[in-house]
């Protein structure tokens, strides 16, 4: 590769002008089944909910799933189902989706965010032991675009505080550890399934677990006919059109998943041999790791939106970093609104790995581009290696 070639920001050829592969497959099986549910006559929380939940639970290897009309519900409702209530307190990641804080609030217990290991993006087991009060109630992981938490540890640590484990696995459905389903280490996991996901239906969510008695607490709270569980429960019935998408389009998520894999494990090897270049760690033990974006971390560049930009101009492809720190989240700047007033002063706090992160080292593309081939991931490592040698002549 001639490393002397002008940018395409700066006016000179791309690498890449080419369409990527569109963010969902779909067929026939997802329209007939849609359809099917729209002529039945039941359009919520009917047969297509069912099966949805007998199917996912099976994916995942557990006993229940309880579907519900959106990832964050199903987070409200495993909180509440483990007890997280007003003078409680909620372990989160510094940097994830800012629903998870808010779903904390909205059970009335105080949302304490910790630092995130910068190889993994996924919150710091050292954090986590050092934010656990005995008003600790739960602890909620979030596995992070490409890569994983470490749980082994945190569950270790939750044990012997007594401390209650929700996995957000939002962005990997279908991962496994040490021969495991990510969702299944915890006490209970929940999933999402917004347009944007690997397992979408536009809005949607799930929770899953083996546990009988946690179940039932978050079937009772879903909808008001089923007798309450000590807590009056709230409107959380999915849709039959919901439902009907995600049974098809979970029938096609492992061939999805392997393809993805296999060029997102073959783009991490063209980019671990350019210096200071540091994909998100796949963790040892890992049997399948899933990609909601391709997520890796630049060293050394002074200017980090100019080179997500300049990396965009050369591949038609839009670049992004990671989630933005809580701290820095207007929405969730409590101050005023009284019902959170005082839930949310943790939400403030400035963690070094979540700032240098976002604002000087992330970079992520969203995965439909590795559902292409191998010169497509030719095609990324190239731009990759020609803005870094650009940017450190440059500098």
């Amino acid at each position: 590769m001639n490393k002397l070639c002008k940018l395409a920001i700066n006016g000179g050829e791309p690498i890449r002008t080419q369409p990527w592969p569109a963010g969902q497959v779909i067929d026939r099986a997802d329209e007939e089944r849609l359809l099917g549910a729209l002529r039945s006559g039941t359009w919520s929380a009917g047969p297509a909910t069912r099966t949805f939940e007998t199917e996912f639970a099976e994916f995942c290897g557990v006993r229940y799933c309880l579907l519900v009309e959106n990832g964050t519900a199903a987070l409200r409702l495993a909180l509440q189902a483990v007890g997280v209530g007003p003078g409680t307190e909620v372990v989160i990641p510094g940097m994830t989706w800012p629903s998870v804080a808010a779903a904390v609030l909205e059970c009335g217990a105080i949302p304490v965010p910790v630092d995130v290991d910068l190889s993994t993006l996924a919150m710091s087991t050292a954090a986590v032991e050092m934010a656990i009060t005995t008003r600790t109630k739960a602890i909620v992981p979030t596995h992070l675009f490409s890569s994983q938490a470490d749980l082994p540890p945190i569950i270790e640590i939750a044990e012997r505080e007594k401390i209650s484990v929700i996995e957000d696995c939002a962005h990997v459905p279908g991962a496994r550890r040490f021969r495991k389903v990510l969702g299944t280490f915890g006490d209970a996991a929940i999933f999402s399934f917004n347009q944007k996901k690997l397992l979408a239906c536009g809005e949607g969510g799930c929770l899953i677990t083996n546990d009988t008695c946690l179940f039932e607490r978050a079937a009772a709270l879903r909808h008001f006919d089923v007798a309450p569980k000590l807590l009056v429960p709230g409107t959380h019935l999915p849709s039959e059109f919901q439902a009907a998408v995600l049974i098809t389009q979970l029938h096609k998520l492992p061939a999805r998943l392997d393809l993805m894999e296999s060029l997102a494990e073959r783009l991490r090897s063209l980019l671990e041999a350019i210096e200071g270049v540091w994909p998100l760690a796949r963790l040892p033990g890992t049997d399948r790791q899933t990609f909601y974006n391709f997520c890796f971390r630049v060293g050394g560049v002074r200017d980090i939106v100019w080179f997500r930009r300049a990396l965009a101009a050369e591949l038609n492809l839009p670049m992004s970093g990671g989630y933005q720190p809580l701290s820095e989240v207007s929405a969730l700047d409590t101050k005023s609104d009284p019902r959170f007033r005082e839930l949310g002063t943790h939400l403030r706090t400035d963690l070094p790995n979540c700032s240098t992160a976002h604002h000087r080292q992330a970079i992520r593309f969203r995965h439909r581009a590795l559902a292409s081939d191998e010169k497509s991931i030719a095609d990324i490592a190239h731009a990759v290696e020609k803005v870094t040698a650009f940017v450190r002549r440059r500098e």
